[in-house]
């Protein structure tokens, strides 16, 4: 509710800046000095080197600074469903499911 206030303040939207939070959390998940998530699967794989993972994790960390980069100058991608009618996210909703071939969610 404090960061609520003080985001609103500075003129961000709360959902942007709950995404952004998420993604920079997710991030120290995995970069050092934290990188838990690396920790945990070099507990899990003993035979494979520090080193090797964070080698092997570094291409989805370079995307995931890419990405947040994106919606850092973007912020619109964000909070654009928000902004739609209700009949036009259920058209996004049902063009997604097409396209993943998956089962629609329809609204009650």
């Amino acid at each position: 509710i404090v960061f609520e206030v003080i985001v609103t303040n500075l003129g961000f939207d709360p959902i942007w800046f709950g995404v952004i939070v998420v993604m920079v959390v997710g991030l120290g998940m995995i970069l050092p000095p934290i990188g838990m998530n690396v920790f945990v699967i070099n507990s899990i794989a003993r035979d494979v080197s520090l080193s090797r993972i964070y080698r092997g994790v570094m291409p989805f960390v370079l995307v995931d600074f890419v990405r947040l980069a994106l919606l850092v100058a973007f912020r619109q991608t964000v909070v654009y469903a928000k902004d739609l009618k209700p009949w036009e996210r259920n058209m996004i909703g049902m063009f997604l499911s097409q396209l993943l071939n998956i089962a629609p969610i329809m609204p009650a």
